[in-house]
Formats: structure tokens, sequence, C-alpha cells
């Protein structure tokens, strides 16, 4: 018998297990079943099953719960009897239950549930706040695109009017050198140069350039706060559709209105209208300064007193140029070289009178074609100034009408023809970079000569005209043209 109870284990054994097994106890799974007990070498026979005997009152657990758990959950020895083994048989001294599987606890379940609910949301949150801070990033990345690229839109102007400066300075260093070593024979008729040309004009362009930047509007938006009556209005945008494509409803695009040009606008319309007007009073009529008179001056009328008015003289040639293309334009170089006898000759009193009237002319329609244009449907386009400072504006303006007459006459005494080109037939054209006869504003971003992501676009805005010269110094090849001028436009995408 005390054999027989040394293979029995302990209430100890019970509760702690074999050696080596502590982390399956700490398996709420695991229900671990000894072998079978043998007594005297012969297994035992298993108990037959019958119903459970009623617990004694006094083990009757309460409030429903069993008693004597020890700390890891396992049940103690006083649990109630297991169903179909009698009280006390070897198997239930075997059976060490570590959980009771269907026994699930609620609420370490749902407290986990929370914990992962919370965890969630501040993960969310965490990534709602990393998206948000690089949406600010991205936002703060454009702006700097934005301001790069309006730096290097500035710059490209700037290398623009640079590269003008240094053609003006090559233009006069040659110009003094000829005169130095007598290139131009005194008191003889020499073309000018096309390169010196080109130079002249280049600076005509920049005296533009710069006074309408001094004294434009500052924004598009200045000027669509303007209150003008319709007549106004109507008179502004007719004068405007000379230089502007408009849109269909008679208005200006809305591209020029928006974006990098909404600042622009204003300087880039009133440089394009007073170049336009500048080109076709002057630059297009070689009779201009004959045009207007005061009535002062007997030469103003013929003999009979017909007025000599550049009207009538265009009239003539044009007729002559009909009959004999090569006699008219000697015709006409020849009248416009009485006035303007050639620079470094010995003048006479009548060639002395002749240069002082044409001087006087000259000024005379320079001041008048200023006055008319400060005054007309470009003043909407002026920024107010103090009344002091108008006048200034208006000498400034008449000081580039008079550079431009003098330029102009000094071009006409040539064999040479020319004409300007302006938005009508330079609208029908698509633009390429390769045009000899147009480039786009700095402001459209090319970055050479070479770029042609603008070509085939619309010409929308010419901003300074283009200058054709046809024929030569002999009268010859007057359906040849080349280029003084390029025009400058804004362009409209068409892809």
């Amino acid at each position: 018998m005390a054999a027989k109870s040394s293979k029995e284990p302990s209430m100890t054994e019970l509760q702690g297990g074999r050696p080596g097994s502590s982390s399956r106890l700490n398996d709420p799974t695991v229900v671990e079943i000894k072998p079978r007990q043998h007594e005297n070498g012969k297994p035992l026979a298993e108990p037959e099953s019958g119903p459970k005997p009623p617990p004694k009152n006094d083990e009757q657990p309460h409030n429903g719960e069993p008693t004597g758990t020890d700390n890891r959950g396992n049940v103690s020895a006083d649990r109630p009897q297991v169903h179909g083994i009698p009280d006390g048989h070897p198997y239930d001294r075997g059976v060490r239950v570590t959980h009771v599987c269907c026994e699930v606890e609620s609420a370490p379940t749902g407290s986990a549930w929370f914990s992962s609910r919370r965890s969630n949301k501040s993960r969310e949150q965490a990534m709602e706040q990393e998206i948000h801070q690089l949406r600010s990033e991205i936002g703060r990345q454009r702006q700097v695109i934005t301001e790069l690229q309006e730096g290097n839109s500035f710059t490209k102007d700037e290398n623009f009017q640079l590269r003008g400066k240094i053609r003006e300075l090559n233009g006069l260093i040659r110009r003094t050198q000829e005169r130095a070593f007598g290139e131009i024979g005194q008191g003889k008729w020499a073309s000018q140069p096309d390169r010196d040309i080109r130079d002249d004009l280049s600076l005509l362009q920049r005296q533009l350039r710069d006074w309408s930047k001094e004294y434009a509007l500052d924004s598009a938006s200045s000027l669509q706060a303007l209150k003008m009556s319709e007549e106004e209005k109507d008179e502004f945008l007719c004068n405007l559709s000379k230089v502007v494509t408009l849109s269909e409803n008679g208005s200006i695009p809305a591209t020029l209105r928006s974006g990098k040009m909404e600042r622009r606008l204003p300087s880039i319309l009133l440089n394009a209208l007073v170049a336009h007007d500048i080109y076709t009073q002057i630059f297009d009529d070689p009779f201009y300064f004959l045009g207007q008179t005061n009535g002062s001056d007997d030469q103003d009328s013929s003999v009979d007193g017909t007025p000599l008015v550049n009207e009538t003289l265009n009239r003539i040639y044009a007729e002559l140029k009909n009959l004999d293309e090569r006699e008219a334009h000697i015709w006409r170089s020849q009248l416009i070289r009485i006035y303007n006898p050639p620079e470094g000759s010995a003048l006479g009193e009548k060639e002395k009178l002749a240069a002082k009237k044409i001087h006087s002319r000259v000024h005379r329609c320079s001041d008048y074609f200023a006055t008319i244009f400060h005054t007309g449907p470009a003043k909407y386009l002026f920024r107010k100034i103090p009344s002091d400072q108008e006048t200034t504006r208006l000498n400034k303006l008449r000081d580039i009408f008079i550079d431009a007459g003098e330029l102009s006459s000094r071009l006409w005494t040539q064999r040479t023809y020319m004409k300007s080109q302006n938005l009508p037939s330079l609208k029908l054209e698509q633009f390429k970079v390769s045009s000899p006869s147009m480039e786009a504003h700095p402001s459209q971003g090319l970055d050479d000569d070479e770029d042609n992501k603008l070509d085939g676009s619309r010409v929308e805005v010419v901003i300074h005209p283009a200058l054709l010269a046809f024929g030569n110094d002999d009268c010859e090849n007057y359906h040849i043209a080349r280029v003084w001028a390029k025009a400058v436009v804004l362009l409209r995408a068409t892809r």
C-alpha cells in the first residue's frame, strides 16, 4: 500500500506540474492528462460512467465561482467532480486542467479591442499630420518654383536689354570709326549699312519699352478698375484692336489678364500702341514731315496755294510706282534728300535753310503726334502722377517721336523702300522660332534661338512692329525683302 501511495502524485505536483513544463503551465489552452495508473503491473480498469453525485452543501461554490484557484488560473483540488469519474479515482488525481477552454474572459478581449482602436486612430492622426506637412511642403516648393521662373524671366528680359545696349554701342563705335577714317565721302550720299540701321532701331525699341514701364499702370486689375463710359470703353478697345487680337466678345483675352501677365499687361499694351503709331505714321510715310502746318511757313504751300500735304505726295508716289517703280523710288529719295543735306558736306545758304526747315518740320510733327497720342485712348493706360510729372511724361514721349522722325527721314533718302509689318498680316502667320521677321517677347520663356516649344502658335499681341526693307542703292531687287527690325510678339498657344 505504501508502494501504491508512492506512485500517486502529491498536491504539490498537481499544482506545479512536471519539471520543465513551466511554459506549458502559462499556456491557457493546454489540458494535460497523465497516463492511466497501473496496479501490480496491470492497468486499472476504466470506471463505468455513472451519474454524478450531487455535491455536498459545504462544497457548493459561492456565487457560481470555483474556489481555491492558484495565481495561474489552475483548478485546485477542491474543484467540482468531473462528470463520469468517481470521486478519488486515480484519473482524477492524474489530470491537471490549466484552463477551461470554453470559459472566455470577455474583459481582456474588450480591452484589447479598444486598445487596437486607439492605436489605429493614433496612426491615422499621425498620417494625416504627415500628409498635411507634405502638402505644405509642396506648396512651398511651388512658390519657390514660381519665384525662380519669374526671376528667370526677369533675367532674360534684362539680358535682352543688355544685348540691345551692346549692339547700340558697337554701332556707335563703327560709325565713329567710319567718320574718323573718312569712309563717308564729304558732300556725297552714302547708304547707311543695315547693321547700323538695326542698331538705331534697337535703340528706339528700348526707349519705347523704358518709357512705357515708367508711366504705365501697375497691373491689369488696375485697368479693369477704371471707370469708363461705354463710349470711352468702345473707343479704348477699338484703339487696342490695332495691336491685340481681341476675344470674340471684343474684350482683352483672359490669358493676358491673369497669371504672370497680369502685372506686365499695361506696360506691354502701352508699348505696343505707341510703337504702332510711330511705325505707321512716321516710318511708313516718307513725307510725314510735310503733313502738318500752322500756316506760318510759306514753304508749306505751292505757288498757287495748293497745300503740299503728305497725302497728295503719297498719292503721286503710289501712281509713279505703278508706272515705273525704279524711277518712283529715285524721285522719292531725291525729294527727301533736298530737305536732308548729307552730313559732313560744306553747306551753302540754301542747304543750311533746308536743314533748318527739315529740323523744324520734324519737331513740329513729332510734337503733334505725341500730343495726339498722349490725350488719346491710350491715356487710360497711364498711372496717376502729379500734374508737373505729366508734362515730363509728354516731353519724353515727344523726344522719342523726334528721334524716330529723324531716323525715318535719313532712311527715306536712300533708294531702299521700307514698310512696317503689323498685326493684320502677322496674325495670319504661324510662329516659328526660326522666323526672320518675328520673335517672341522675353516673358514667354524661350530658352534660346532653337527652343521651338511655341512653334505653331498664333500672334495675340504685336508689341513692336517689324520693319522690312526692299531694294538697294542700284534700284534693284525690290521684290526681295530684308529685315531691319523683327516684330516682337506675344503668342497664343495652339497645342
